[in-house]
C-alpha cells in the first residue's frame, strides 16, 4: 500500500492536472487474483491448457504459465515451446441473456484461469466480446446462439480487414 501512496503523492506534486487529486480509499485486500467466474456455455480446463489444446472457435491464444501463488508453495507450470486456444464459449454464460465477460471472470477451471487471466489475453477477450455484441445486435442473437467459429473468424481479420496470419 506504501507503493499506491507513494505514486499517488508523486502524481499530485509532478503531473500538472492532478494537484487537486484527492485519494480516497484501498480495497480491503490488495493483490487478489481470482475471485468469482462464470459457468459457461464452455469451460477452458486445466488439461486444456496443460496439454495445448487447439480449438476451432479459438477467440485467443497463450502460451502463459500457470501461476499460483498462494501459500507457501506457488507453483509455475510452463508450457515450453507451445500454446493453448481459449475458445469464445468461456465468454458465453450458460444461462441468462443480453450477458458477456471479457476478463479474468470467464469459464475456466482454477489453475487454467491462473494461465488465461492476463493482460494480453484479456484484450482479446474483450475484442471477442465486442464482436459477439456487434453480431448480436445486428442479427437480434442471445450470445448463446452466436457461432464460436464466427467469432474466431472475425477474430482471424486485422483491424484492416486483412486476414491474421497468426490464426
Amino acid at each position: 500500500m506504501y507503493q499506491a501512496k507513494a505514486f499517488f503523492n508523486f502524481l499530485k506534486e509532478e503531473i500538472p492536472g492532478c494537484e487537486n487529486a484527492y485519494f480516497i480509499d484501498y480495497a480491503q485486500e490488495v493483490g487478489v487474483r481470482q475471485t468469482r467466474s462464470i459457468t459457461g456455455v464452455k469451460r477452458l480446463t486445466n488439461e486444456d491448457v496443460v496439454n495445448g489444446r487447439k480449438l476451432k472457435d479459438t477467440i485467443a491464444r497463450s502460451s502463459w504459465p500457470i501461476e499460483l501463488h498462494y501459500g507457501s508453495k506457488p507453483k509455475t507450470e510452463w508450457l515450453i515451446d507451445d500454446y493453448y486456444d481459449v475458445p469464445f464459449g468461456a465468454l458465453v454464460p450458460s444461462s441468462g441473456q443480453n450477458v458477456i465477460v471479457a476478463g479474468r471472470c470467464l469459464s475456466a477451471e482454477h489453475e487454467a484461469l491462473a494461465s488465461c487471466r492476463v493482460t494480453a489475453q484479456c484484450f482479446e477477450y474483450g475484442r471477442a466480446a465486442a464482436k459477439a455484441t456487434d453480431l448480436s445486435l445486428k442479427f437480434d442473437l442471445n450470445y448463446q446462439d452466436i457461432d464460436g467459429m464466427e467469432i474466431a473468424s472475425l477474430m482471424n481479420e486485422n483491424y484492416y480487414g486483412q486476414k491474421n496470419p497468426v490464426f
